[in-house]
């Protein structure tokens, strides 16, 4: 992955505080309004530390030493050589402001926002907005309308542009296809199990046809960044690898040059 980028990056600052929701695990659950309580969160997390370097790891300062090791690391390489087990969401992101690779601060600006309230139609290239009703579905239910946060294009596109300065649009639908007619590398997938080996931290999954269903940020070692219900936190988790006829996976690599 080079370091280099055509667009210009923003200046990197805080998005503005979007409204937070706790896992359905979390005794805080059962004090918050709108959380959903069905929906299985199994290995997800909101509590990753954002860092300088990976835990263990020593660069000391920006450069390609610490991408690597941020690179090691989130591919499932601790600092004392030990393997982390395939899906298992590491315990550490990197501070966007802390590394060179884009890819890496792509990663890093959506896992910030962990915790943050998934709002449907929520989220731009400046950070979380309100969310907006789906006449009777999901988001009506939870209340998304009322909130401030992300739906899951939303934070993809927020931490793209964030990281590379590049604004690949809104809607998942409309996403797909912008980066496939922008020369990104579209990395052909069966409508099987997606094969990770030849996948980079800061790929971008979309699922079902153009890309319609969903969209999620690889961080490597089976684990992407993503928010995807009404109700629950962005937050990272095992990867949903498992593609079909009807719901095909694409993943796509952005330009981070």
């Amino acid at each position: 992955m080079s370091d280099d980028i055509s667009a210009q990056a923003p200046t990197s600052t805080p998005a503005p505080e979007g409204d937070r929701v706790p896992l359905n695990t979390s005794p805080d659950a059962a004090k918050t309004p709108d959380v959903d309580m069905t929906d299985d969160e199994t290995g997800w997390r909101i509590d990753a530390q954002g860092l300088d370097d990976p835990p263990e790891y020593f660069a000391g300062e920006p450069g390609a030493q610490r991408d690597e090791d941020w690179i090691a690391y989130l591919t499932g390489t601790d600092g004392d050589g030990s393997t982390r087990p395939f899906g298992q969401a590491p315990d550490a992101y990197p501070n966007p402001d802390a590394v060179h690779n884009t890819a890496l601060k792509t990663i890093g600006h959506a896992q910030s926002q962990q915790g943050t309230r998934y709002c449907w139609g929520g989220g731009d290239t400046a950070g979380p907005t309100r969310g907006e009703g789906d006449n009777g579905g999901d988001a009506t239910h939870y209340h998304d309308s009322q909130y401030i946060g992300y739906d899951c294009e939303g934070l993809t596109r927020y931490a793209v542009y964030q990281a590379t300065g590049q604004d690949i649009g809104e809607g998942t639908g409309n996403q797909l296809p912008v980066l496939e007619q922008t020369g990104q590398t579209v990395i052909p997938q069966t409508s099987g199990t997606v094969d990770t080996s030849t996948m980079q931290p800061g790929d971008i999954l979309y699922y079902g046809s153009s890309g319609a269903d969903h969209c999620a940020i690889y961080m490597g070692n089976g684990v992407t960044v993503e928010t995807n219900q009404s109700g629950t936190p962005a937050h990272s988790q095992p990867a949903d690898l498992s593609g079909s006829t009807d719901r095909p996976i694409t993943v796509v690599r952005p330009n981070y040059i």
